[in-house]
């Protein structure tokens, strides 16, 4: 018994061009997320990473590579302030705990007494 209906089908998606090309656009989403959940700063960039690397994947999906890049591109610049931020503020933090007499001493007992 045949059907009438096709066995296959080809479908071609606009901004493709020879059925499936790939391209080695980045989309920095592992980047993204260690700083979304490790550094989470009072500017919220590892967040914006996130959103712009989640778009960036978006676009590759659509075939629109040049606006995939772009946020690519802004994606790496927030991880990249994100994660100086984020060690800066730990090193500040670490050297008010050592430097702040009453600090360490609360330290010194704690730990004296453990």
């Amino acid at each position: 018994m045949q059907s009438s209906y096709p066995q296959s089908i080809s479908v071609s998606m606009p901004g493709q061009q020879g059925g499936s090309k790939e391209t080695n656009n980045k989309d920095f989403l592992v980047w993204s997320l260690f700083n979304f959940l490790l550094f989470w700063n009072c500017f919220c960039l590892g967040f914006l990473a996130l959103v712009f690397s989640i778009k960036s994947r978006d676009r590759m999906v659509f075939g629109e590579a040049d606006r995939a890049a772009a946020y690519a591109k802004r994606a790496k610049y927030l991880n990249i302030a994100a994660l100086v931020i984020g060690i800066v503020g730990i090193l500040i933090f670490i050297v008010v705990i050592i430097t702040t007499p009453t600090i360490r001493e609360k330290l010194h007992d704690l730990f004296e007494k453990a």
